[in-house]
């Protein structure tokens, strides 16, 4: 028998066996009871192999003291586990209910919540009537709309609370606290900060988030100077160092003052009075994108390599010193920045998510965003641009992997209860993904790797996110994975530091020099400002909080913070020895002082401890030093080649590269790495040998191909070394011998890729040698590819040769037996394209030939086969291989094929004939004599002609095709009104979406999947997609915009970006057909503001086919919800003070 209270055994009795069967028996037992409890008794017996068997027992007893019922906080806790446990399960299920069911078990979690929030409920106030009453039954937040009076009584201000109880709400893992290093009025709304030198504190205040000024007013952002003057931890003095700046979000020091973010600029700031205000103010970059105030230029940090590292957020702009307003401006469009602080070079980055920036002890760095919290910047854009013939993958590594559960324990705020609410109901967000669930991290910012000392030593490395939407500090820790990391959930069912005050909210954190972790809290009632529903927005108050702002020292229980130490009055060689610190901050400040003060007399003291036991951080930074000293010896950069550590041989590489050239003798002893352990090592290995022009650097690709081709990231750092020693690189694994059948593909692909640069390169010794020597038979006895066949890496050669602007023709051979082989192979093209008994694949492979040689063979072979029969894949094949040519003639050849093409062809002739201005004119003159040539061209397509660059084009257009402004659209909703009366006939409507709408839509497993599903819209009313499907560019989502690019030849290309590089953009357009474009071959990119979607459909569609599409849209949204098109957007960035 045993007695239990609040769920704790507090006696068991062992009841002897003589006493067991048939006997009453009395058993006591003293309690002392100081909180209020519940006390019950469980009897047992036990089988003979001591498991419990047969069980009874009491009903509780409740004893409640000064009016409270029993609460163990332990025990809630065990019930909220249970419930993540369910949530996690279900999350990776997929089942028709999956919506309702998370609902369900979320919506537990909440309810559990309000008691744990309470500590508890009264001793009269059962559990059920309690929650009743705490959820408001008469509001439903997932309903489309709601009058304005039950949002006024709904949505509620939620005041601030005061920082002590602030502090109380917060709960932290166990062995931490969180100390107040400053609070309001000393600071507001803090959102990044720097820790100078001398210890002063400079800290971006966003109190203008999150509008821009009204007209005529200025910016009320500020850069804050605190200082902790009696050294207890807490900053006591408070000044505004720098005022009127929109959305600072970024701040640097650097002698003595600060470079500071404020879109549209980068400032440099410094006070030389001592007053702590700045008195000199200089605009150093202009030109950064301002277009969202969710995503703004932030978080400065000083690199290893002596740079200033900056995130754009998406929003970059083009840069100009603003000294040097008639230099070339740096386009940060898709990429984040770093800039010299010496001479003031800005140059375009890999990166850019949102909000945050870190580096880890050994320059990776690291960002995030909103709902992937930690990314790695992987593959360094100027290594990339090396090679501008080949399309790069995405430089970034999502190491968080999609939705990251978090466990948060305050309250949903009302407003987002709404806004989810409708979203999940209407089908327009999954009730699991971010910006519905309240149970996946959703604000992801500030991520911070963790590199002080003071926290235990498991700490060290780990990550550090905020969630400000969720009101908690989210930990990871990251895990050595190949080249890149993985992460580990550190905390389970629980978060590093969670808080019930939806007041607290953590955006950024700072490595301090005490070793402790900074929090900052911009303390706001509402958080986010973008796409709040415009019925709710009213009601709410997007400045409250610019009166609130804190900052905590994150920090092991008991810590006593000391003075912050002033590193300005340390002599030169201290600072040295401020390199072996074991906090970041002390390290990293003493790097950058050192370089500040380019004192040579501490370089035998940095050799010392380049080669001394010190820490591998303390021994990269002596290094790096050295380099910023410009003393750094080839002797240096070998000791660290011999290093232990492999971050040391990684730098050592990159610090190599320049003396490649003048001591050659350093490559054979970095080839020896392509064997080193550290998959790192390699990896950047293969970003240096492209450095060399050495025919050994060529070895050593290869053999790191051999090796590590199944690493995708170090297949593309091969790749971008390729141009110096592609043909060597070609011909040695052409002949590899290679039995692993995966081996042999990458194999194959890659010399593909090789022979395509050798082609792109124009080198009329290499392009021989290609012919000769790959694509030639060759006698038996000479070595050869058992896998790769010859022919296969013809197409590609001839590509690479096309992107140069050479053709494939005996020319580009300069032996005369080279040339009578590629005169017989396009020969043979000819014959093989126009014999109509050759198989389909056949014809096509030597049409795909033909469009790389001469355009006067391609237009006289290909032309006259449109009057053959031929299928829309060689209808399609012959129309691009004539675009490859500029002559006005290949516009006529094709028009005159007009009758023969099909529909599908037709587009695609459309497409090309628009592509070319005198294609153009000739389309458009025909057109005029024939309107069934006009009727081909869609209303995207005739607003992008009627805003033409050329003017005949443009007054041909402006002739030719009706007004599509948006006030015509307003007229044809008008008129279409009647159609949401008629009854509609889901079957029929079904027809006419295959007949117009699939190209670009897919619904129910019909069409193409390139624009938003149509049929998940926000809303289900008829009204809402009418005007969706009349009007579709009333907004249009960024991905989803369309974009005018121009080439160097004068050809114009149209699509989405789906995907863009270094070297590259991909375009997306209709059909799902897909065009990559080199940067170097681009003149011209410039968006239309439009989606792909046309308007004029009241053209194609009458008002029956109209109520016919919508009612099939309707039955498809209730069978197949999917991502959204949202109706109401809510509010969108740009907004103005009110």
């Amino acid at each position: 028998v045993q007695l239990i209270a609040n769920g704790e055994i507090v006696e068991t009795w062992e009841i002897p066996l003589e006493q067991r069967q048939g006997r009453w028996l009395e058993l006591s037992k003293q309690l002392h009871v100081d909180r209020s409890t519940w006390i019950a008794a469980r009897a047992f017996s036990k089988v003979e192999d001591q498991f419990a068997d047969a069980e009874s027992h009491t009903n509780p007893v409740y004893v409640d003291i000064a009016g409270r019922a029993p609460y163990v906080e332990k025990s809630l806790d065990a019930v909220l586990a249970k419930l993540d446990g369910q949530l996690a399960i279900h999350r990776k299920r997929e089942f028709p209910e999956k919506s309702k069911v998370l609902t369900y078990f979320e919506r537990s979690r909440d309810m559990l919540l309000k008691i744990r929030e309470l500590g508890g409920l009264p001793a009269d106030q059962k559990p059920w009537e309690y929650l009743a009453s705490a959820i408001d039954s008469n509001f439903d937040p997932t309903r489309r709309e709601h009058g304005e009076e039950e949002l006024k009584a709904y949505l509620k201000p939620v005041p601030p609370l005061p920082i002590a109880e602030a502090q109380q709400k917060i709960e932290i893992a166990p062995g931490f606290e969180l100390q107040i290093v400053a609070a309001e009025p000393d600071v507001l709304d803090p959102v990044a900060a720097a820790i100078d030198e001398q210890g002063r504190m400079y800290v971006a205040e966003m109190r203008d988030y999150p509008y821009f000024p009204k007209p005529g007013d200025k910016p009320i952002g500020t850069v804050r100077l605190l200082r902790d003057t009696d050294g207890d931890g807490r900053m006591d003095r408070s000044t505004i160092f720098a005022d009127e700046l929109l959305w600072a979000a970024g701040i640097a020091p650097w002698k003595g003052g600060v470079f500071v973010t404020a879109p549209p600029d980068i400032w440099y700031f410094k006070d030389t009075d001592g007053d702590d205000r700045a008195d000199i103010k200089r605009k150093v970059f202009t030109g950064f994108g301002k277009k969202n105030q969710q995503a703004m230029l932030n978080n400065l940090k000083f690199g290893l390599d002596h740079r200033i590292y900056g995130a754009t957020a998406h929003n970059g702009g083009d840069v100009v010193h603003a000294d040097r307003p008639d230099s070339k401006p740096i386009s940060l469009t898709g990429h984040d920045f770093r800039f010299d602080p010496v001479s003031e070079s800005l140059e375009s980055i890999s990166g850019t998510i949102q909000f945050g920036n870190s580096f880890d002890d050994f320059g990776n760095r690291f960002l995030c965003s909103e709902s992937d919290p930690l990314l790695q910047a992987v593959l360094p854009e100027h290594y990339l641009a090396r090679n501008p013939y080949v399309a790069f993958p995405r430089p970034i590594q999502d190491i968080s992997g999609g939705s990251v559960p978090i466990h948060r324990i305050s309250p949903v705020e009302r407003w987002r209860a709404i806004r989810s609410g409708r979203r999940v109901a209407h089908t327009e967000r999954r009730a699991d993904r971010a910006g519905a669930s309240h149970h996946v991290l959703d604000a992801g910012a500030g991520v911070t790797i963790y590199r002080g000392g003071a926290f235990p030593s498991d700490y060290y490395g780990d990550a550090f996110i905020g969630d400000a939407q969720n009101n908690l500090i989210h930990r990871m820790k990251l895990v050595p994975d190949g080249v890149t990391f993985k992460y580990q959930r550190v905390e389970q069912n629980t978060e590093f530091a969670r808080s019930s005050d939806t007041w607290f909210r953590p955006v950024n954190f700072l490595n301090a020099p005490d070793g402790t972790l900074y929090c900052l809290d911009m303390s706001r009632e509402i958080i986010e400002s973008i796409h709040i529903p415009n019925d709710v927005v009213k009601f709410l108050d997007l400045k409250n909080g610019r009166q609130t702002g804190r900052i905590y020292r994150i920090a092991p229980t008991g810590f006593q913070p000391a003075s912050l130490p002033n590193l300005a009055e340390h002599s030169t060689e201290e600072l040295v020895c401020d390199l072996k610190s074991p906090h970041g901050w002390i390290r990293e400040t003493a790097h950058r002082l050192l370089y500040e003060r380019q004192d040579q007399s501490v370089v035998p003291q940095l050799r010392e401890l380049l080669t001394s036991k010190a820490p591998a951080a303390s021994r990269l930074h002596a290094l790096w030093t050295l380099k910023g000293l410009e003393a750094l010896h080839p002797s240096d950069l070998l000791a660290a080649l011999n290093d232990e550590h492999p971050a040391l041989r990684e730098h050592a590489l990159q610090l190599i590269e320049p003396f490649l050239k003048s001591a050659p003798s350093i490559l054979p002893q970095i080839l020896t790495l392509a064997d080193d352990p550290s998959p790192r090592v390699r990896f950047q290995l293969a970003f240096t040998l492209g450095e060399s022009s050495d025919p050994l650097a060529a070895t050593g690709l290869v053999k790191l191909f051999l090796k590590d081709s199944h690493d995708s990231w170090i297949r593309a750092a091969i790749l971008s070394s390729a141009v110096p020693h592609a043909l060597p690189l070609a011909e040695q694994l052409f002949v590899a011998e290679i039995t692993d059948q995966q081996l042999q593909q990458r194999t194959a692909e890659f010399v593909s890729q090789l022979v395509q640069i050798v082609g792109a390169g124009k080198n009329p010794t290499e392009l021989n040698a290609v012919v000769q020597r790959l694509l030639m038979p060759t006698p038996q006895a000479e070595p050869s590819s058992k896998f790769i066949p010859r022919e296969s890496l013809l197409l590609p050669f001839a590509r690479g040769l096309n992107q140069s602007g050479l053709r494939l023709t005996p020319k580009i051979a300069g032996e005369e037996s080279a040339s009578q082989y590629i005169d017989s192979l396009l020969e043979t093209a000819v014959e093989q394209a126009a014999n109509p008994e050759a198989s389909e694949a056949v014809r096509h492979g030597a049409i795909q030939v033909l469009a790389t040689g001469d355009y006067r063979t391609t237009a006289d072979t290909l032309t006259p086969l449109f009057t053959q029969s031929l299928s829309d894949t060689l209808q399609t094949a012959i129309l691009n291989a004539l675009a490859q040519s500029s002559a006005p003639k290949i516009g006529t050849s094709i028009l005159a094929s007009w009758r023969q093409l099909t529909p599908s062809p037709r587009q695609e002739a459309i497409r090309i004939l628009l592509s070319r201005d005198s294609w153009t004119i000739e389309f458009l003159k025909q057109g005029e004599q024939d309107a069934s040539l006009l009727a081909q061209v869609d209303n995207v397509r005739r607003g992008l002609l009627r805003k033409h660059h050329n003017p005949e084009i443009k007054s041909l257009a402006e002739k030719l095709f009706s007004d599509t402004a948006p006030n015509a659209r307003l007229e044809v909703l008008a008129k279409y009104q009647p159609a949401l009366e008629l009854k509609g006939d889901p079957m029929r409507g079904g027809t006419t979406f295959e007949r117009e709408c699939s190209a670009c839509h897919k619904v129910l497993g019909k069409g193409t999947e390139i624009g938003p599903n149509i049929a998940s819209s926000a809303s289900r009313d008829s009204a809402a997609l009418l005007k969706n499907i009349l009007d579709p560019n009333q907004y249009v989502l960024p991905q989803y915009e369309q974009y005018v690019v121009v080439d160097k030849s004068g050809r114009s290309h149209q699509g989405m970006i789906a995907s863009q590089s270094a070297t590259s953009i991909t375009l997306k357009r209709d059909k799902n057909a897909t065009e990559d474009l080199l940067r170097s071959d681009i003149e011209e990119m410039v968006s239309t503001g439009k989606s792909l979607m046309p308007e004029g459909l009241e053209q194609k569609i009458p008002h029956q086919e109209m109520a016919d599409l919508i009612e099939f849209l309707k039955q498809a949204q209730a069978a197949e919800p999917g991502p959204p098109v949202p109706l109401d957007i809510g509010t969108e960035p740009g907004l103005v003070e009110p």
